[in-house]
């Protein structure tokens, strides 16, 4: 199939690229002329583990390119994905990028007489494709629906498994009200192997926020039972939720297999029933509260949901008072922080934990010096202009001379990590604030370091 994709971000490009590399035709569309230069020259504007490969590949076998044309893009292909970010606006989603690309893609429809199927990628609450995509098509193309074909199909990416969640992914959902457009649009699918669920439009843009809602409220539950150990002392969420994993509808034993660990599945959906210092990203924290703002438009008070959000809010800052508690205060105690990418494989650092952990400890009279693999060239264009604070070049210039290392993204390099060479680095005693829970304790208390993770506090009687 011959397919137009409108925005080369993240999710535009990675569908794109993939799509290509399946034996579609693909045209990227970008309105920035230095991101669609990049792209032609095979050098991906994102990071993401192992794009850029097949990135170079489909634009050698020429069955990939970008364009800023937008009309050309439309009419040179049957298939068109709106992939446009949508932002929050106070907590509400911001629509302005999907009206005005359907605003154009429905002029560049006006003179072509094939029948064109319209697919709305990216992220919108549901009634968005009926009640503003299909009539701004229909407006601004001069046609009626069914003189073209409009579909829903969200998305399913996690960042750092993106390419592979797209070539392997465990279902495709694609929302129209008609059978025409499914007919159409489901063949871009049609060498994938996977359950394809064909629901109308709400339903399929429904599904997007129920999922990212799910994983949102396993890891709001998860800190929160972190919380509560902290509160009784000598409990450790670790272990607590270890225990809650075993539990055999969670992690199912293999047919025919005893009851051991090894005989047992680890689904995905674990690693979201863990505690943190909190979720972040281009998805989860926009998703939830534009799902509550709507539910609220329509009359139905979210409690679950504004819950999720408050403590996921709070988990980081809860974190920097544990810290300054045991410090004395943090003014003019130094503060090293790994990590400002929201999870590893990536270096999106929208909605990151590390950005309140940052100002809070700025704000308190910290001297705070950063390090991440990726993601401090994005911290300082987007999160931190203003912020008096170091970039370290090596994760060890970071902590030289710490008082407090916190750990907020768990890079494999922050992971293996010499414990003994920490401590020469650092001030005698310091702590390693543990954000992830990826460290054993004893082995920080081995190096003559001070341990403080989320979820666990030794209790006064101890």
């Amino acid at each position: 199939m011959r397919i137009s994709i409108i925005g080369a971000g993240y999710v535009g490009l990675v569908s794109g690229v993939c799509l290509s590399e399946v034996g579609n035709r693909v045209i990227c569309v970008d309105r920035i002329p230095e991101r669609v230069q990049s792209i032609l020259h095979g050098i991906s504007p994102i990071y993401e583990p192992g794009l850029e490969d097949l990135l170079r590949r489909n634009l050698k076998n020429r069955r990939f390119t970008a364009t800023q044309d937008l009309a050309r893009a439309v009419k040179e292909s049957d298939i068109t994905l709106i992939a446009v970010p949508t932002p929050s606006r106070n907590g509400a989603i911001d629509l302005r990028y999907v009206r005005a690309a359907t605003r154009e893609v429905g002029h560049a429809l006006r003179s072509k007489r094939a029948f064109h199927v319209v697919a709305v990628k990216s992220t919108v609450v549901p009634s968005t494709s009926d009640t503003i995509v299909r009539p701004l098509l229909q407006e601004s193309s001069g046609k009626k629906a069914g003189e073209f074909g409009l579909c829903a199909n969200p998305e399913f990416l996690k960042e750092g498994d993106a390419i592979k969640d797209f070539l392997r992914p465990d279902r495709i959902v694609i929302g129209s009200d008609e059978e025409r457009s499914f007919r159409v649009f489901k063949k871009i699918y049609s060498r994938f192997h996977c359950p394809i669920l064909h629901t109308n439009l709400r339903t399929a843009e429904m599904i997007k926020y129920a999922a990212n809602s799910l994983l949102a409220s396993l890891i709001s539950y998860s800190n929160e039972i972190a919380s509560i150990a902290e509160a009784v002392g000598d409990v450790d969420v670790v272990d607590v939720l270890r225990g809650v994993h075993l539990d055999a509808r969670l992690t199912p034993f293999l047919e025919g297999a005893v009851s051991s660990l090894r005989g047992r599945l680890s689904p995905g959906i674990i690693s979201y029933l863990k505690a943190g210092c909190g979720y972040g990203g281009s998805c989860l924290p926009k998703d939830v509260p534009a799902l509550c703002t709507l539910a609220e438009k329509r009359g139905y008070e979210p409690g679950l949901l504004r819950s999720v959000i408050s403590i996921n809010q709070q988990q980081p800052l809860r974190l920097m008072k544990r810290l300054s508690h045991e410090l004395g205060g943090l003014r003019s105690k130094k503060v090293a922080v790994w990590g400002i990418a929201f999870k590893p494989d990536t270096d999106d650092v929208r909605d990151t934990p590390a950005k309140p952990i940052v100002d809070s400890l700025v704000q308190a009279g910290a001297k705070v010096s950063v390090y991440d693999p990726f993601g401090l060239e994005a911290a300082r264009k987007t999160l931190f202009q203003d912020t008096p604070l170091t970039y370290a070049q090596t994760q060890f210039e970071a902590a030289a001379g710490a008082h407090a290392l916190v750990v907020v993204t768990s890079w494999p390099q922050f992971v293996n990590v010499d414990f003994r060479k920490l401590a020469s680095l650092m001030k005698k005693r310091a702590f390693i604030v543990d954000g992830r829970r990826v460290y054993e304790r004893w082995s920080v208390l081995a190096a003559g370091l001070r341990y403080l993770g989320v979820g666990y506090r030794e209790s006064e009687a101890a």
